[in-house]
């Protein structure tokens, strides 16, 4: 079972300065339905029940968002709304504070973090590929709002074999008839999108679960710890996709696989092997360690030269790579104070950027030419 925080973030809360105010909406219901949503929210971590938060929440270039969408989300033609700055940074954009989860449900490390350009939580993201890999098939849904966003994403799960019970109090629509007319047609026929609880029976069903022992999996001091290896082989052929890098599709379940083992080898250990990536090592990693032992103030010379150059020295905390971290809208914030602490210094060819929300291009690394190495990591680069 997986937990759904559908679009709690302040563009559907926040009565003054979000995107349901500037389209002349009222949010005191979606507002009074955060409490019960928090309360089902930690009962659902108590008993380790996966957790998974969207945010309605385009690309900054807004390069995602269809001109329908765009036309339709205006209180009048000449208003443009989606993009625009209302005193609390650009609605429905990534980043902006407006966009980031409200405090009472505010994600957490460890929890899955969406962001959906459409109304739909399926639609344009990876969420389908986490569940099949968790093995997840029944899904619980809290959310703002009950007959756009979370109805959308309850019938899109429907459609793909997912038994899905809406939490009828932690949910909430801009009008008190949407929402009761929404829980009335997902519940008729004998529940044929759903079923429906209120948050207190759904709270008691997750205060079962904790009774029910689990397995402890944090290390002793005194365990006998022996390095993981994280075998990639069966992602070359998906990374060698032609234009794959500009696919959505491009996240998939072996993907997130060796990503999950890489994140709990991170989490729990800090240091794993990998094999599988038909490269000679070896001259690589004496490269590397001849860079890395140079003092730091030699290599802070070597940081990238700016005007959209990523290759070159990265020194620890410089990077973030887990979008939840960053923030990037989730919590309206951009978290620096949980960075990446690994040094890097990056190499890679000039090739178009594999973030979806850039399109620059990367500019050739850098090899300083007092290091040894610098024809290693050429035939590094090459292959």
């Amino acid at each position: 079972t997986a937990l759904l925080m559908i679009d709690f973030q302040g563009d559907f809360v926040d009565e003054e300065k979000g995107f349901v105010a500037a389209m002349g909406g009222s949010v005191k219901d979606n507002q009074k339905a955060l409490g019960p949503a928090q309360r089902v929210l930690m009962a659902a971590r108590r008993a380790k029940i996966t957790i998974v938060h969207t945010l309605e929440a385009h690309r900054t270039d807004l390069a995602d968002l269809h001109e329908s969408k765009d036309r339709r989300s205006r209180p009048s033609p000449d208003h443009k709304i989606i993009g625009q700055d209302n005193g609390n940074g650009r609605m429905l954009t990534r980043g902006s504070k407006c966009n980031g989860l409200c405090p009472e449900v505010a994600w957490k490390d460890g929890e899955i973090a969406i962001h959906k350009p459409g109304k739909g939580a399926f639609y344009g993201t990876e969420l389908l590929a986490r569940l099949q890999y968790l093995g997840i098939t029944h899904l619980i849904f809290c959310g703002c709002t009950t007959e756009c966003c979370v109805q959308t994403t309850m019938r899109e799960a429907n459609d793909r074999g997912f038994d899905c019970l809406i939490v009828h109090d932690a949910t909430a629509s801009c009008l008190e008839r949407f929402h009761t007319e929404t829980i009335g047609q997902i519940t008729a026929f004998g529940a044929i999108i759903g079923c429906a609880a209120c948050a207190e029976s759904v709270i008691q069903a997750f205060e079962a679960l904790e009774m029910i022992p689990s397995t402890p999996t944090l290390l002793n001091n005194n365990d006998n710890i022996s390095l993981p290896i994280v075998d990639i082989s069966s992602l070359m052929t998906l990374v060698h996709i032609p234009n794959g890098h500009k696919a959505r599709s491009f996240v998939s379940p072996e993907i997130l696989n060796t990503a999950d083992e890489i994140g709990r080898a991170c989490r729990t250990l800090g240091f794993f092997y990998i094999v599988g990536h038909e490269i000679n090592s070896a001259p690589i990693l004496s490269a590397a360690k001849a860079l890395f032992a140079l003092p730091q103030h030699e290599k802070i010379k070597l940081k990238p030269l700016g005007g959209g150059e990523a290759a070159g020295y990265e020194p620890s905390g410089a990077q973030v790579l887990d979008e939840g971290r960053l923030g990037q809208g989730i919590d309206g914030s951009q978290t620096k104070n949980q960075a990446d602490l690994k040094e890097s210094y990056i190499i890679g060819k000039s090739v178009p950027t594999q973030r979806m929300d850039e399109n620059k291009d990367r500019l050739e690394g850098r090899w300083p030419n007092f290091v040894a190495g610098y024809d290693n990591i050429n035939s590094f680069r090459s292959v």
